[in-house]
C-alpha cells in the first residue's frame, strides 16, 4: 500500500485496507506445501547471508559487505574522469592476498604521479607540449 506516496489516495488506501480485512485464503489443504517452499526460500536466505558474512574465497579475511564497502570508498574518491577505470578487471584477484593489493596499488599510484607530471600525452605520443621528456607510444 502507497501510505507515504506524493499518489498516495484515501479511497485507495481505504479499499485496500477492506480488501486485505476481509481476505480469507482458499484451499487449506495446500497450506503444508505452501509451508514447506516457504521454508525453502527461508533456507536459501540464510545460506546467501551466511554466505555474504563469511570469509570465504578471499585472501584478504574480510566479508563481501567490507570489500564492497572498501571498493566503494574509493571509488567515490575518484573524480568524474576517473570513474572509468573502476571497469577494469585484475587478472588473479581471486587468489591476491592484500599485501600484494596493496603493491599493485603502489605502482599504479606511481604510474599516476608520473602521468600527472608530464601533464599526459598529445594525440600522436611524438610531441611534447611541455618540457618534461614523454615515452614514446
Amino acid at each position: 500500500m502507497e501510505l507515504h506516496s506524493n499518489k498516495t489516495n484515501k479511497k485507495r488506501v481505504l479499499e485496500e485496507l477492506a480488501k486485505h480485512v476481509d481476505y480469507r485464503p482458499g484451499s487449506l489443504s495446500d497450506l503444508p506445501r505452501k509451508l514447506l517452499g516457504l521454508e525453502g526460500y527461508r533456507n536459501d536466505l540464510r545460506d546467501y547471508r551466511d554466505l555474504i558474512n563469511s570469509v570465504t574465497h578471499n585472501a584478504f579475511g574480510k566479508t563481501l559487505h567490507q570489500i564492497m564497502w572498501r571498493a566503494e570508498r574509493y571509488r567515490m574518491a575518484l573524480s568524474i574522469d576517473q570513474r572509468p577505470l573502476t571497469q577494469r578487471a585484475a587478472s588473479g584477484a581471486r587468489e591476491m592476498s592484500e599485501l600484494e593489493l596493496r603493491r599493485r596499488m603502489d605502482s599504479l599510484r606511481s604510474l599516476g604521479d608520473q602521468y600527472r607530471q608530464i601533464r599526459g600525452f598529445d594525440t600522436n605520443c611524438s610531441t611534447a607540449r611541455h618540457s618534461v621528456p614523454r615515452p614514446r607510444c
